[in-house]
């Protein structure tokens, strides 16, 4: 668990991440640092714990297209498609 969630939060994270498979197109939200990357798009690589893979569609700032973030899946949502 992060030092900084409660154990409420990780059972959410936990939940939501039930829900992702890989290849779901996904966009960045919530709070999350750095926050440049707020409304990116990417494509689900992995789903562990309450955790998600993201390869990022666009670079943003430090991080270049295709790079591989690891989110919280409470800080990324479903893109309809």
């Amino acid at each position: 668990m992060s030092p900084d969630w409660t154990d409420s939060q990780e059972r959410a994270a936990i939940a939501e991440v039930r829900g992702f498979v890989r290849g779901d197109t996904v966009r960045v939200v919530g709070h999350i640092r750095p926050k440049y990357l707020i409304g990116v798009e990417g494509t689900v690589t992995e789903v562990v714990g309450g955790r998600v893979g993201v390869r990022l569609n666009e670079g943003r700032g430090r991080f270049p297209a295709g790079y591989e973030a690891d989110v919280h899946a409470v800080c990324v949502q479903r893109v309809a498609s």
